[in-house]
Order: C-alpha cells, then sequence, then structure tokens
C-alpha cells in the first residue's frame, strides 16, 4: 500500500473536504489491501498437490526410494501452497465471487460500526470502502444517507468506483472519482445552513 503516501492522504483529504463542502454527508473512506486472508486455499492447494504427487510417487512403475518420496511431497506442498499464493487470479476464482463479496461486506461493516459512522446527529455518514485484492468497493450509507438517495443511483456510483481497479494508476483514480461525486451527493444530500463537520475526514488504511 506504499501508494498510499502522504501526498496521497494529502489529495483525499481534499477531494473528501470538496464533497463535504456542497453536501450535508459525512464521508469517510477506508482503503485495505484485502478484507480475509483466504490462507485455506493455499492449504488445500498444497494438500491437493502432495496427495498427487505422493500416490505418483508411490505407485508408478519407477521405484523412487523413499528419500524422493520423502522431499517429492514436501517440494509438492511448498509448489502448491506458493503457486496459489502468486496467481491472485486463480486464487480469486477459486474462491468465488460470492464468498469474496461476503467477506468485504463484512469487514466493511465491522469499520463502519467501529469508526462510529452511525452517529451522526442526521444519520448521514456514509463509508466507501476500498478492498483491492477483492478489487470491490462497498458504499454503505447510513439510515438518513440511504433514504436520501435512491437505490439506482446509488449503484451508478458504485459502478464508477468499481473502475479504480482497472485504472493505471489506482490512487489517482481514487482521487478522481471522489472528486467526480461531489456533485453527486451535493444533488441528494445537499448541504445545510447549519452543517457541521462532525466525523474525521482521514484516510483509514486498513491491516
Amino acid at each position: 500500500m506504499k501508494k498510499f503516501n502522504d501526498l496521497f492522504q494529502k489529495k483525499l483529504l481534499d477531494a473528501v473536504e470538496k464533497i463535504e463542502s456542497r453536501s450535508h454527508a459525512e464521508i469517510i473512506v477506508a482503503i485495505a489491501p484485502r478484507s480475509a486472508p483466504y490462507q485455506y486455499v493455499n492449504l488445500w492447494a498444497g494438500a491437493i498437490l502432495t496427495f498427487a504427487v505422493f500416490s505418483f510417487l508411490m505407485f508408478a512403475p519407477i521405484d523412487f526410494g523413499t528419500l524422493y518420496i520423502y522431499a517429492g511431497t514436501l517440494y509438492a506442498f511448498a509448489a502448491g501452497y506458493l503457486a496459489m499464493s502468486g496467481i491472485p487470479a486463480l486464487k480469486r476464482a477459486i474462491i468465488g465471487q460470492k464468498k469474496l463479496t461476503d467477506q468485504v461486506e463484512l469487514k466493511a461493516r465491522a469499520f463502519f460500526q467501529k469508526a462510529g459512522i452511525n452517529e451522526t446527529g442526521d444519520r448521514i455518514g456514509i463509508l466507501i470502502y476500498f478492498s483491492f485484492y477483492e478489487k470491490q468497493v462497498l458504499i454503505l450509507p447510513d439510515r438518513g444517507a440511504k433514504k436520501s438517495i435512491p437505490p439506482e443511483e446509488l449503484e451508478k456510483l458504485h459502478s464508477e468506483f468499481l473502475k479504480v481497479f482497472s485504472a493505471r494508476h489506482s490512487s489517482i483514480a481514487i482521487i478522481e472519482s471522489l472528486e467526480e461525486s461531489a456533485g453527486f451527493f451535493g444533488k441528494f444530500i445537499p448541504r445545510t445552513n447549519d452543517d457541521m463537520n462532525e466525523l474525521p475526514d482521514t484516510l483509514r488504511i486498513m491491516p
């Protein structure tokens, strides 16, 4: 997550302030390298390859000897484990889209509660949560914000934010997508005369 350095965080702060200068919404942006470790997939890959290699070494017409069988199974497990770690697209395909989505939503909702985004006076807090391994973004509006934004419009905004993951420079794309959303939030949750900043605008980078 080195690309999300101090300069990026300053630009993101400016982008959030731009949104909140036009909207009553309280925007919180969180970025996670991944929403779950998924280590079980690596372990299963290692175990399956170990079983396949062990079966071959045991039942092949060639006598490989105990040392080769022992070393071969160990190398097979390591190869399966590391191969799954090094091919994210394959690993995501094995995990499945539903599982990835569930993990993103689980972590985002937990953060929503922990960060107190549901504690604004008019319930207009909105979490924009980017999870890079899963290539997913989740927009979580509190009750007041959810009532103000039509679901189909929120889905359009979600589609725009998803473009971040196909951009050449994702950090720049995040800033641009946030700046472009200022009009959106200003339209559906317009700024009020007594508006006050109830939540800190700083970027949250998840572990």
